[in-house]
């Protein structure tokens, strides 16, 4: 899996998904691969807590 907000030293991939993007909106954060598809994975916060991640 390749997210494309790394983690750093400061935050974990939460909290950088949480507070560095638009709540109320999907954001296209990275990509995997299951045998031999590529998936892309998307994220979504609601702004209350919510978090989601799916992959398509």
């Amino acid at each position: 899996m390749y997210l494309t907000l790394p983690l750093t030293l400061e935050k974990l991939h939460v909290q950088r998904l949480a507070t560095e993007l638009k709540s109320g909106t999907w954001h296209t954060v990275g990509t995997m691969r299951v045998g031999m598809f590529n998936h892309t994975i998307h994220y979504y916060n609601n702004g209350a807590g919510i978090h989601k991640l799916c992959a398509w």
